[in-house]
């Protein structure tokens, strides 16, 4: 594991399997991260490499690579243009340079993993991507048989589909080839990172846009349900999101039906009680994610029946934790087509009168879910289509039935998919506020 690992990465990323980072902050940080550094780089937030006698050099603990998922994700400012046919290589790994990426002096873009090639990627397929002396990302994510790199947030290999082993080294250069300390490159690497597990296209985008904690300001529907945004005047709870999609209690009548406001964030639900709005403009698109953070009085295995969300009289969007008759299957709902999660699938991560947080992200034939940080529904096959209710309701169904019994303490959709380290991010997030008002 990086020597340098917390300090050089973030909590999210480690939750997804970050094992190795170099920011190249200074010589002096490169050096306590395990690196040698041969020549005379300039490494000052970033490591600045002259093309004939620059690169670093890293010992391993052997754990680094060893995967059969594996992403490496590289921030560049190239000195040369992409058809210089020059070979120029940002990073070699083992001695037989198991793990490779180079851009080849025939101007492809080489990439070896597990002491296999994967391809040559084409100049046609690139060129227009690459920055010659700005800011460029690669991000490489491949397992055996499915291997894709990006570019700036582009494509530029799909789903490669040769088939290649994990390999243990315990040896790894950037800025050169491993073995044989040539192929030097030459302008700035200034990030380096290795994940034992698979990005997305959308990290490879949020990387490159510097987007992937941005996502929060991006909701369409926020409601973090603190005494900030408690309205009893008006009797609702404010959204925050900018899009005035206020929550009202129950009814809004003056009945005392309401969720009870807790001295710290959130609302405590008796089974008598729920929060409404108007829907519209918010669940209508082809990616869609939603996260509640909720305490259940019930256990999934008690008989009960209970709403965290419903939408219009057709319930297209939904959350519910079935009774026993249906099996305490957690059952959803994503434009009006449903998805079931077996009890058995979610029970070892449901926390009766402790906080969860349920977070789903999908589009049609592909949708996820989280339970605690824990992937309780992978890449979903099932193909659904946006609808566009006109109000929701959270804790209960639209008709006032099966009513939800605990606290409710956040609600939020996002037009998009979540990746799988913005939900680590809400995570940790939701862990640090719990005491918030």
């Amino acid at each position: 594991m990086s020597g340098k690992l917390t300090s050089n990465s973030t909590p999210a990323e480690r939750a997804v399997g970050c094992v190795f980072a170099e920011n190249f902050v200074s010589n002096a940080e490169v050096i306590k991260n395990g690196g040698t550094v041969t020549g005379d780089p300039t490494i000052d937030f970033g490591a600045t490499f002259d093309g004939t006698t620059d690169y670093i050099s890293y010992v391993l603990d052997g754990k680094e690579f060893n995967s059969d998922e594996l992403s490496i994700v590289i921030e560049f400012n190239p000195d040369f243009e992409a058809d210089d046919d020059e070979d120029h290589c940002l990073m070699g790994g083992g001695s037989s340079d198991d793990y490779w990426l180079l851009k080849h002096n025939a101007n492809s873009i080489r990439l070896d993993l597990g002491n296999t090639t994967i391809g040559y990627i084409p100049l046609l397929d690139y060129q227009s991507y690459w920055n010659v002396g700005s800011r460029n990302v690669i991000v490489v994510s491949g397992t055996s048989g499915n291997t894709s790199v990006w570019l700036n947030g582009n494509v530029i290999l799909d789903e490669k589909n040769t088939v290649w082993t994990e390999t243990i080294i315990d040896n790894m250069t950037i800025g050169s080839r491993h073995s044989s300390k040539s192929s030097f490159f030459v302008g700035t690497i200034s990030n380096f990172q290795v994940y034992k597990s698979l990005l997305t296209a959308q990290d490879a985008l949020n990387f490159y846009n510097n987007d992937t904690y941005n996502y929060r300001n991006k909701a369409v529907l926020d409601l973090p349900m603190g005494m900030a945004q408690h309205d009893p005047t008006n009797v609702r709870c404010l959204d925050v999101s900018g899009n005035g999609k206020h929550a009202q209690f129950g009814d809004g009548s003056t009945s005392t039906t309401y969720p009870t406001k807790q001295t710290t964030h959130g609302y405590d639900f008796d089974g008598g009680d729920y929060l409404t709005g108007t829907a519209t403009g918010l669940f209508n698109s082809a990616e869609i994610s939603i996260v509640c953070e909720f305490y259940p009085d019930f256990a999934t295995d008690d008989d009960v029946s209970a709403f965290l969300l419903s939408s219009t009289d057709t319930t297209e969007y939904r959350i519910q934790k079935f009774n026993n008759f249906e099996a305490n299957v957690l059952f959803m709902k994503l434009g009006d087509t449903s998805f079931g999660i077996a009890e058995a699938t979610y029970s070892p991560y449901w926390y009766v009168g402790q906080k969860n947080v349920l977070v789903i992200s999908g589009t049609t034939g592909a949708t996820d879910v989280w339970l605690n940080g824990h992937q309780i529904l992978t890449a979903d096959n099932t193909a659904w289509s946006p609808t566009n209710p006109a109000n929701f309701w959270i804790g209960s169904n639209y008709n006032a039935a099966s009513l939800f019994n605990g606290k409710i303490t956040g609600f939020q959709v996002y037009p998009f998919l979540l990746t799988p380290t913005q939900v680590q991010d809400i995570q940790i997030d939701s862990n640090k506020k719990i005491n918030n008002v």
